[in-house]
């Protein structure tokens, strides 16, 4: 009989402090959602009890560009959501690299003085609008080396059907580096993704600017994309890359 009413007593007291956190005033509590609870690929919202069915409770996410930093960007964070938006709405940004928070950036904007190759970032956002307030943590990046260079040479020209060129990378020391022609490509045009060589069969007394885009990728993940242009006249073939 004892056991029962404690158990009894223990469901009330259990009722009680459910009834009280969701009526309990305006205040936001302070989640706190260690590093290693976050599901990794995605993003993870710390949603507060004092928010409701209100704005705040639209979905929610948190991108980068670079989507893959390396260890010479400025890493941003843009913050979406779906959905209508209060007016008074405000966000406080909290970065860590390595699990060490860094006081120093207190924007939307990491500096790459604060992390270097392999370190892994991740960023807490507080989204608040008078007294309703959400969290959401991003998902972890992790810093890849210098990004890739890319730039283009000719190599060898046959002005009746075939031009040969090379896609050439440096500032990288991860390893393998994959080359791609990224669409639209060129009818006629190939490429080697491992070395880099591009051939192209020219339509029959091509003269004028041809435009493509290429690209080139680390181990790492880190990718630089770059248009360029080739000029075929009577004489010569003249390449250059643009910005």
């Amino acid at each position: 009989m004892r056991s029962l009413t404690c158990l009894v007593m223990l469901a009330a007291f259990l009722c009680a402090c459910t009834q009280q956190d969701k009526t309990g005033g305006n205040k936001i509590p302070e989640v706190q959602v260690a590093a290693a609870d976050v599901p990794q690929g995605r993003d993870f919202a710390a949603n507060d009890r004092t928010g409701g069915g209100g704005p705040l409770c639209l979905p929610w996410s948190i991108a980068f560009e670079p989507d893959h930093p390396a260890s010479t960007d400025v890493v941003r964070a843009k913050i979406k959501a779906t959905g209508v938006l209060p007016s008074n709405i405000s966000y406080t940004y909290t970065w860590e690299v390595n699990r060490h928070v860094i006081d120093n950036v207190i924007g939307d904007s990491l500096p790459n003085e604060y992390f270097k190759k392999k370190d892994i970032v991740r960023l807490t956002v507080k989204i608040s609008a008078g007294e309703m307030g959400t969290y959401y943590i991003s998902r972890a990046l992790v810093v890849a080396d210098r990004r890739p260079s890319l730039e283009i040479k000719v190599l060898e020209t046959n002005f009746k059907d075939e031009i040969k060129m090379q896609l050439l990378s440096g500032d990288t020391d991860s390893g393998t580096l994959i080359y791609s022609l990224e669409p639209p490509v060129p009818e006629g045009m190939t490429l080697n993704a491992d070395d880099g060589i591009i051939r192209w069969n020219m339509p029959p007394g091509y003269r004028g600017t041809l435009k493509f885009l290429a690209s080139v990728q680390d181990a790492e993940g880190a990718k630089i994309t770059r248009p360029f242009e080739i000029t075929v006249s009577e004489k010569s073939v003249h390449q250059e890359s643009t910005n």
